[in-house]
């Protein structure tokens, strides 16, 4: 058996991967298999082979494939009958069915939900467990007497798991169905099989942390008849029996021990002993291998208030650096991309990162489109204010007639006739009021008629998966409509990209299946819109890996960069907080095997301490002010990992850091200071004119007094500013109603700007 490769931390990995693979096989890859943890692994290595100057060259290249690709397809070869993959929707649809067999036989009461409307979003939730399952090589067991725990519909679920899951298997091998999961399942129960077909190929698993029980049983399988060999990016003391290890690497150690394995060094593609010997007092948090403090690297911490305070400290540093060369901006949360952006120096940017569909402006729209059915009065009657956010949605507006925009003025028009209606109005029966200046009365007409009718007609009477998907392709058909899109989605990438996800993966979903015709609520359907729009990602992967990159955690994995950022380093990010699961809360994991959050933890400070460990200059920035006002406010922690960091410091020092002492640094904003003196406005002749027409026009009133008693320049702003009130916003929500909404609502808004901190005189 083949004893572990370690690749010092410090070290690029990728480089390391290359020279052992020409170091153990001299250049002939015919037989040889590399499997990666991510896909994107490839091409870093092959660029890696191509720099070695020693590999004689043209040559043909290793087999190189991710782990997620691999396994699944050596399982598929032990199904019965060749499967067909089904999609989310499908797994729920034979979920049901079994819920339904064990319903009358085993089940009383009402908890179980056998209602297709009621099992849906608990179907979802238990098709994941499924493939959970599945990937670990687990099989499911029931859990009774979990009342009071979890929900009673979990419960009920929960105390016949291991008949559905026994039966969910049989019924797709049954059917020549399969998943994921399953094929991945097949793999590892015949790892020997699978073995056997690999015999006389030179395996290299490169890059792993952990691995699921699946993953396991075949590489241990692999492993013991000698055709795998293991490549780690790790601390170099792994490969040090009686060393200390620091703490990200202990679940490597156990892997070692669980085993029976042993760590080797490799440099240059050798193995070499290490030369440092074991040292009880080493410290396990140290960020080079010299056995150094965290202080010999330059390791910088920004605390600011809010992601403002961060924005401008990452600024000021990007601008202070001589170079961008292999630089990378970490978000922990892919919300910061945005304002992210807008404050990188103007230079090519490679991004590198998923981005979540639900955070696009896509997503707003069928957001807005959602909420305007659910909060409509009858049919065709929406209320004003959604109808309003429709209406000034960037999409709807954004359809071409050659090239005008005719919908904007269009729009506008709506928009002033919704507001003088009543709270419930019905847009298409409102008069389209057609620039002359523009296209033909006739076309904008009909454009304008068919986006509102995409938008909500599509959408009043679904009562299916498959007529929604139909309602989101007419919308999506407009959208992409070349006589109105123009080049529009040239520009946009990122729309483009999430507007492409929709089409290929959201819609297919809904239109095929098992339950593409299923009856469903409106609820339903459109809580299984924004769970599949959730669920979706918007994948950009930088190529070449150069310059200035703006990654996500998990996209750092196995690269190394000599700059690291960390954005927004809060305990709420980094490691995060794991997702309230309603069918199987994070205690009761272990009932069943599956990992918690617990190895969750550890596979985040892996990655977070790998990429520090080869980094040359690191900066963290986090934040420490509350982004809310009510009861439950985000009081946000820095983040353990700078916890532990700042606590060697601190050990080293012998006493605690100071306020803004290296190296930490507070960042701070300007404050606007308070006016030396109170606003006023001249008394013009246009005033006095003003104020002497008011005069003429209506009695003098107590209030009318009252108020410039108080404060004249509020009395200025209430009663002769020229300034025009907006309509809308009256009381009860009808717009145009006087009221406390109508001018009154538009004066207060305008005081408020000028609201004086005490008695003024004078106007």
């Amino acid at each position: 058996m083949k004893p572990f490769g370690v690749i010092p931390w410090t070290e690029d990995f990728f480089a390391g991967v290359a020279r052992r693979l020409a170091a153990e096989t001299g250049g002939d890859f015919r037989d040889v298999l590399v499997i990666f943890p991510l896909r994107r692994a490839a091409r870093q290595l092959i660029d890696r082979l191509a720099a070695l100057p020693d590999l004689p060259k043209p040559l043909l290249l290793p087999e190189i494939v991710s782990v997620n690709d691999w396994l699944p397809d050596q399982g598929l070869a032990f199904a019965p009958t060749p499967p067909a993959g089904l999609d989310v929707l499908d797994r729920v649809a034979v979920l049901y069915d079994i819920v339904r067999e064990l319903a009358p036989d085993d089940i009383t009461g009402d908890a179980f939900p056998t209602d297709v409307a009621r099992f849906f979003p608990w179907g979802l939730e238990l098709a994941e467990l499924m493939e959970e399952l599945f990937r670990h090589g687990l099989a499911g067991k029931n859990l009774d007497y979990l009342e009071g725990q979890v929900l009673p519909t979990a419960a009920a679920l929960l105390s016949r798991l291991g008949a559905i899951h026994t039966r969910y298997r049989e019924r797709l091998l049954a059917e020549g169905l399969s998943t994921p999961g399953l094929a991945t399942a097949l793999a590892a129960e015949n790892a020997a099989a699978v073995a056997d077909g690999l015999a006389g190929k030179r395996i290299f698993a490169c890059g792993f942390a952990v691995l699921s029980g699946a993953e396991k049983t075949v590489f241990k399988t692999l492993w013991r008849r000698g055709l795998a060999e293991f490549l780690w990016h790790g601390d170099p003391a792994l490969a040090d029996p009686s060393g200390r290890v620091h703490f990200a690497c202990l679940e490597q150690k156990r892997w070692l021990g669980g085993w029976n394995a042993r760590a080797v060094l490799l440099s240059d593609g050798q193995k070499r002993r290490r030369k440092a010997t074991a040292q009880p007092g080493r410290p396990t948090l140290i960020l080079d291998a010299r056995d150094a403090n965290l202080s010999s690297k330059h390791l910088r911490f920004f605390e600011g208030h809010d992601l403002h305070a961060q924005l401008k400290a990452l600024e000021e540093s990007l601008g202070a650096l001589p170079d961008l060369e292999s630089t990378a901006i970490v978000l922990p949360d892919t919300g910061l991309l945005s304002p992210v952006l807008h404050i990188l120096p103007k230079k090519d940017v490679n991004i590198s990162m998923g981005y979540p569909l639900a955070r696009s402006s896509l997503a707003r729209l069928l957001e807005t489109i959602m909420t305007l059915q659910e909060t409509r009065l009858s049919a065709g009657r929406y209320h004003w204010k959604e109808l309003v956010a429709l209406l000034r949605h960037p999409y709807c507006k954004m359809p071409r007639i050659g090239d005008v925009q005719p919908l904007r003025t269009v729009f506008h028009g709506l928009e002033a006739a919704i507001r003088q209606g009543g709270a419930y109005v019905d847009p298409l029966s409102l008069p389209i009021a057609v620039p002359e200046d523009g296209p033909p009365a006739e076309a904008v007409t009909a454009l304008c008629r068919r986006m509102l009718t995409c938008c909500l007609t599509a959408f009043e009477d679904v009562t299916t998966p498959r007529q929604l998907a139909h309602a989101l392709s007419g919308l999506a058909e407009l959208l992409l409509d070349p006589a109105h899109a123009g080049d529009t989605w040239e520009r946009f990438l990122i729309d483009a990209e999430c507007l492409f996800r929709l089409v290929s993966s959201v819609i297919p979903a809904l239109d095929s299946g098992r339950l593409a015709d299923a009856v469903l609520p409106r609820d339903t359907l459109f809580a299984l819109l924004r769970r599949m729009l959730a669920d979706e990602r918007a994948a950009f992967e930088a190529e070449p890996v150069t310059g200035l990159q703006v990654m996500g955690v998990l996209e750092t994995r196995l690269l190394t960069f000599r700059r690291v950022f960390v954005l927004d380093a809060v305990e709420d990010k980094l490691p995060g907080s794991r997702p309230y699961e309603p069918l199987l809360p994070d205690p009761l994991r272990r009932l069943l095997g599956l990992p918690d959050s617990r190895e969750r933890d550890y596979v985040s400070a892996y990655n977070l301490y790998r990429l520090f460990f080869g980094a040359e200059d690191i900066t963290v920035l986090y934040r420490t002010g509350a982004t809310g006002t009510g009861l439950f406010d985000d009081n946000p922690s820095r983040s353990r990992y700078v916890e532990q960091l700042v606590w060697e410091e601190e050990k080293r020092l012998g006493r605690p850091l100071a306020p803004d002492e290296p190296p930490v640094s507070l960042v701070r904003l300007p404050l606007c200071p308070i006016p030396r003196h109170d606003a006023a406005v001249p008394k013009t002749a246009a005033v006095v004119e003003r104020l002497a027409a008011r005069l003429g026009e209506k009695p003098v009133s107590a209030t009318f007094l009252d108020t410039y008693l108080d404060c004249p320049l509020r009395f200025f702003y209430r009663y002769l500013s020229p300034l025009t009130p907006a309509p809308g916003g009256g009381r009860g929500g009808r717009p145009g109603r006087r009221g406390r909404g109508g001018p009154r609502r538009a004066a207060r808004i305008l005081r408020a700007a000028h609201r004086p901190r005490h008695r003024r005189r004078g106007l």
